[in-house]
């Protein structure tokens, strides 16, 4: 991507400088690390695992082997539409948030304390799509239905989906392990969902939008010695 060649351009000349190895990863691959930094599972990176890439610009369900040079990465799910993120911040904005929505949205389904009904969810296998909800919800916002009972049935929604992809993905690969990366995996709602799932995991809070430590923690992982 264009938004990634002034990085790369900045390493190839300082790698020039300092007479220093060249070695290209991904903005994914670092959200990866990043994660397995931050939860300090690198015994994750032993078998194949599901990693689910959540944000505004990505909602992608992987299976990740370790490589030498980071990671290999297959996409068997996610959304076929909308991601989540975007999902989050249209809705929001349809609500008056301010833009990005999504700690607002957040913050107001964790507080939510009205009667919390059966949400709707389109999931095929491990696919995911999040327009018709998004539909829906925008209707029932002008047709006055309460604020906060909306933000909570969407992160509901996208809770709901996501782990059925999740279980969906899990069964058929024979994955033990999945780690929740990108910026909407930093939602407290979302956490609160999965807390009963064994073996997923979550990046800290500000890691989960964070990809650069995770870059750093690939170069040490191909230099052990100067870990």
């Amino acid at each position: 991507m264009p938004v990634f060649l002034a990085g790369q351009s900045y390493a190839k000349a300082i790698s020039s400088v300092l007479d220093a190895k060249y070695v290209e990863t991904s903005h994914q691959d670092g959200h990866i690390m990043a994660a397995i930094y931050s939860c300090k599972k690198y015994d994750i990176l032993d078998e194949p695992f599901l990693v689910y890439h959540l944000s505004g610009g990505t909602t992608e369900l992987l299976l990740v082997k370790k490589t030498e040079n980071g990671f290999n990465c297959e996409i068997v799910g996610g959304t076929r539409d909308l991601p989540a993120g975007q999902f989050i911040d249209r809705i929001g904005v349809k609500l008056g948030f301010d833009f990005p929505c999504g700690k607002y949205i957040d913050y107001s389904a964790v507080n939510y304390g009205g009667k919390q009904e059966r949400v709707k969810t389109c999931v095929n296998d491990s696919y995911i799509n999040f327009s018709g909800e998004e539909t829906r919800y925008r209707r029932l916002f002008e047709n006055g239905e309460d604020k906060e009972k909306i933000t909570y049935s969407v992160m509901k929604c996208i809770s709901v989906s996501v782990r059925k992809s999740v279980e969906f993905a899990k069964e058929k690969y024979g994955i033990r392990n999945v780690l929740m990366v990108g910026g909407v995996s930093s939602s407290k709602f979302l956490r609160n969902e999965f807390s009963d799932m064994p073996n997923v995991y979550f990046a800290e809070t500000e890691l989960s939008t964070d990809n650069a430590v995770g870059v750093c923690e690939i170069g040490a992982m191909m230099n052990p010695i100067s870990r």
